[in-house]
């Protein structure tokens, strides 16, 4: 077998020959060539080729892509450099082109209407209800949608001693009684688990959706599959079995509705297919626009509570705000739980009326929500502490307030005197 060794060193050839000559065997040597380059981590480089012919040291020309030799481009270290410093910026790029991306289909976190309607003056006589009834009860008269997490007790009774003044206070204080969660997202009251209210708000708040509002409503023992149909009759996927409340929702996307009724099986609408669901995941951080108002510092110190890397930027008449889904819940909370627009006048208790549904109420209980919703302060006498711990039961509708507070004074046998601005509870 013969082999050869050439070493080329400044213009001098040096040959060791042994069996066959060199040249005959050059010949004989097909074009193609096995090459391995050896790169020196350093920046005056010196490239090495080796091949089973030949051995040869050149001299290297710097060039922007690394070093010329002959007529072709060698990369050295020059290479791992430029992709140090490029690929940071690259990505930098890309989180930042998406941060934009979603910052400008950023939404508005709930409707102005919704909103103006939560934080009117508003008075409450809810007292020993199924916390269902009781919500209910709430929104239909501050004419609000409202969503319930299938995962609470709908029939639980509920005894709130909040003298709410808005709509949202006492859909609030009635979910705390129950120890659950409200949130008002785009044009809806959501109530539930904690968790589970920060990841519904989180997902649709991460999307923006445009279709046409329409009213939703189905009957009583409705199951989930049959209520998305009637939102989006496309939808071809199916749910889990259930049977459901009547629902009627006005003014509403079909897409938020259709992610509501998913959400309660923990899913998520599959947008491109809209027949199949994924499990749906909390998300980290969301976008959402809130209106400036005198509102806004109580929002801005609610987010930073929960969320110290929280992001501010003023657009026009509104703020982008960049948090945890837990930190807008809770800006969210602080801004509708405000004291109401208006200031709370006298009721007329002979003009206004009511429908209500006490189940073993307690009549001190009762009496004092009468009060609360008069714009009254209440005085009990000593003797008529002890009868007013009876309970009392009684279905009212369209009826006023003095006369629904004298069916609960004859139940428990005390005596009411109402005054400008004070009740009375005495003994006969």
């Amino acid at each position: 077998m013969s082999s050869s060794v050439g070493i080329r060193n400044q213009g001098v050839d040096h040959r060791a020959i042994s069996g066959a000559s060199y040249a005959s065997d050059r010949k004989r040597q097909l074009p193609r060539q096995r090459e391995i380059r050896i790169w020196h981590p350093n920046f005056i480089n010196t490239g090495k080729n080796i091949d089973t012919g030949k051995m040869s040291h050149r001299p290297l020309e710097s060039s922007l892509l690394g070093y010329k030799s002959g007529s072709k481009y060698e990369m050295t270290s020059f290479f791992p450099l430029i992709l140090a410093i490029c690929v940071p910026v690259f990505a930098f790029f890309d989180v930042h082109a998406r941060a934009e991306t979603n910052s400008a289909a950023a939404k508005l976190v709930l409707k102005p209407e919704l909103a103006s309607r939560l934080t009117v003056e508003f008075r409450s006589a809810v007292t020993d209800r199924p916390l269902r009834d009781a919500l209910d009860s709430i929104a239909s008269a501050a004419k609000v949608n409202l969503w319930l997490d299938r995962r609470t007790d709908p029939t639980v009774l509920i005894s709130s001693a909040t003298q709410a003044r808005t709509p949202f206070q006492a859909i609030s204080s009635v979910a705390q009684a129950a120890g659950l969660r409200a949130i008002a997202i785009d044009n809806v009251v959501v109530i539930g688990r904690e968790q589970w209210v920060e990841t519904v708000l989180g997902e649709l708040l991460s999307h923006s959706f445009n279709s046409p509002l329409k009213t939703v409503s189905w009957p009583p023992l409705t199951t989930p599959t049959v209520a998305v149909a009637s939102i989006e009759p496309l939808t071809k996927g199916s749910l889990p079995h259930d049977l459901w409340p009547a629902v009627r929702w006005t003014e509403m996307q079909p897409e938020v509705g259709h992610v509501l009724i998913a959400a309660q099986f923990d899913l998520l609408p599959d947008r491109i297919g809209l027949g199949s669901y994924q499990k749906i995941a909390p998300r980290s951080r969301v976008f959402a626009l809130y209106p400036q108002g005198s509102h806004m510092p109580a929002v801005r110190a609610a987010v930073t509570a929960e969320d110290k890397a929280a992001k501010f930027k003023e657009i026009d008449s509104r703020v982008l705000v960049n948090a945890t889904p837990k930190a807008h819940v809770a800006a969210i909370n602080r801004w509708l739980a405000a004291p109401p627009v208006a200031p709370v006048k006298l009721l007329d208790i002979d003009e206004v009326r009511f429908t209500l549904r006490l189940e073993n109420a307690v009549a001190e209980q009762v009496f004092r929500q009468f009060a609360a919703a008069a714009g009254r302060t209440i005085v009990f006498s000593p003797q008529a502490a002890e009868s007013c711990k009876k309970t009392v039961s009684l279905t009212a509708n369209d009826e006023t307030l003095r006369d629904l507070s004298q069916r609960v004074a004859d139940a428990a046998k005390v005596k009411l005197t109402w005054t400008a601005n004070q009740l009375d509870v005495m003994v006969e």
